[in-house]
């Protein structure tokens, strides 16, 4: 939900309806001169998201997401400073986990578990400390976010320009059959 349908007004009592377990509420606005909602702002659309999902009676895991290290917003320190401040006011407002999208670093990463004493979400790409090392930080979740969908749609482009180009139709061997991939969704 936090990158499709936003969870505003009406639409969050729709998705807990429709079965949503987790949602993320970003702090980050898509469009506008101002790159990132005050944190008075963030932690109020938390807050009604848990209200909602109290009012509908569904369990359902908040993550607040802050976009302070995605944007590279404001210096180190600083930066980090207000990712605590955000994390603890989305913990307040009903928030059951921070994710601060972008951050990467460990030592960051490590300190801010700390400073918040409450569970972090990381999102994982390639060169990621692995999943040893991030509990070993305390980090309670790791997302893969886009990369494994911007993964397939890079393959998606690869194949599409060697069939352009080779005017042939070889590379379509998929190695997962049709049957195999229906069996994927069956249970769902």
């Amino acid at each position: 939900m936090g990158r499709g349908r936003r969870c505003d007004g009406p639409h969050r009592a729709r998705g807990a309806g429709a079965g949503a377990v987790g949602v993320n509420l970003e702090d980050g606005t898509p469009h506008g001169p101002v790159p990132i909602r005050s944190p008075k702002e963030a932690a109020d659309r938390i807050r009604a998201a848990r209200e909602a999902a109290k009012a509908a009676a569904v369990p359902i895991v908040i993550n607040g997401r802050t976009a302070l290290y995605l944007r590279n917003i404001g210096d180190e320190a600083s930066r980090f400073d207000e990712t605590v401040e955000r994390g603890r006011a989305y913990l307040s407002a009903g928030a059951d986990c921070v994710y601060p999208i972008g951050l990467h670093d460990p030592a960051t990463i490590g300190r801010l578990v700390k400073a918040l004493g409450a569970p972090i979400n990381i999102n994982v790409r390639a060169g990621s400390p692995d999943v040893a090392e991030l509990e070993a930080l305390g980090v309670a979740r790791a997302s893969t976010a886009s990369q494994i969908a911007l993964m397939a749609m890079s393959i998606t482009q690869q194949i599409a320009d060697e069939l352009r180009a080779a005017g042939r139709f070889d590379q379509l061997a998929p190695a997962l059959a049709q049957a195999d991939a229906q069996r994927l969704f069956a249970d769902l």
